[in-house]
Parts: C-alpha cells; sequence; structure tokens
C-alpha cells in the first residue's frame, strides 16, 4: 500500500499488476 494506486483498487498491493 503506497507504491502503486492500481493495487489499492485491484486487490491488496499485490493482486493489481505486482
Amino acid at each position: 500500500m503506497g507504491v502503486h494506486p492500481e493495487t489499492q483498487r485491484q486487490g491488496s498491493c499485490r493482486s493489481g499488476s505486482r
């Protein structure tokens, strides 16, 4: 949480892109 704004909406800061 705090690295990519996409991860927050995708899942939990790791389910999104990385």
